[in-house]
């Protein structure tokens, strides 16, 4: 009786076991096809992004110093949407904040302060913008223009590194597992 016992509990840990690793892999897969839909969705952000930004640098260049008001609304419009991509960077670096290494959690902290000194000096070229006499107008939009372009490219940068590390990150972890199994 003793020995069918032991046989009982021995079969209801490994079938217990078993389940458990069902249940993790599983959580595994389905982490890295969210991974794979965030990188599908940045990448398409990207596009998004330089689409807009294309279009606003057109029709800011077509504004003249009479036009101001409009330029200036454009101008807005402009910031208000790189604040809240710069925001979602945010958000998701704090998402992820506790599956990241110490370098990414770094790197992410310097890449979002970089953007948000980058996108404080396009708010005072729409500063500039706002009071320039209409003598200066040109040289104040184009300097507006110029600073929206680095952003953007300096945003697209941002996207492509979180992804990047996000890759990375999930590559060396999954050596560690494996490291580990192998032990």
């Amino acid at each position: 009786m003793s020995i069918i016992n032991t046989s009982s509990i021995y079969f209801k840990s490994l079938l217990l076991l078993s389940a458990m690793t069902l249940v993790l892999t599983t959580i595994d897969a389905m982490s890295e096809q969210t991974k794979s839909k965030q990188s599908t969705k940045d990448d398409v952000e990207a596009q998004e992004m330089k689409k807009e930004w294309s279009e606003a640098v057109e029709t800011l260049k077509q504004y003249s110093a009479t036009q101001r008001d409009e330029a200036l609304s454009q101008a807005q419009q402009t910031l208000t949407a790189m604040d809240r991509r710069i925001e979602q960077l945010q958000t998701r670096a704090e998402t992820e904040w506790q599956s990241m290494s110490k370098n990414i959690r770094e790197r992410r902290e310097e890449t979002l302060r970089n953007l948000r000194q980058e996108r404080n000096e396009l708010a005072e070229w729409y500063g500039g913008m706002k009071y320039s006499s209409d003598n200066a107008w040109e040289e104040v939009k184009q300097g507006f223009i110029n600073a929206y372009g680095s952003l953007s490219k300096s945003f697209s940068r941002a996207q492509s590194e979180f992804s990047e590390s996000d890759n990375k990150d999930r590559s060396k972890k999954g050596d560690e597992e494996k490291g580990n199994k192998n032990q």
